[in-house]
């Protein structure tokens, strides 16, 4: 997070993983979201499903990562296993936009 306010410029994307040792994912997205918002730093999250621990009757645990990650302010939630063309298009979208 510092690195990001002290350089001179922003990445085009950030590519964050939801299981990370200091903080999760979600908790570094919405750090992210108080200085840089969804327009300026796309941020693109990624999980393992095998990783997902919440669980609420009647929801599926990775629907409700993905709500979770969506709600902490990133701009796209992909899971694990991914293919590089599908990881390669989304952020595509981030970066250059959709296609008309």
């Amino acid at each position: 997070m510092d690195l990001l306010e002290t350089r001179g410029y922003l990445p085009d994307l950030i590519l964050l993983d939801n299981m990370m040792p200091e903080m999760t994912g979600l908790e570094m997205c919405e750090r992210l979201r108080e200085t840089f918002p969804c327009n300026a730093l796309p941020v693109i999250m990624v999980s393992a499903k095998d990783q997902v621990q919440t669980c609420v009757p009647g929801k599926p645990s990775m629907e409700l990562d993905i709500v979770q990650g969506l709600q902490s302010g990133c701009n796209d939630y992909l899971a694990k296993p991914y293919g590089v063309h599908e990881l390669n298009a989304r952020i595509d979208v981030q970066v250059l936009g959709p296609r008309p």
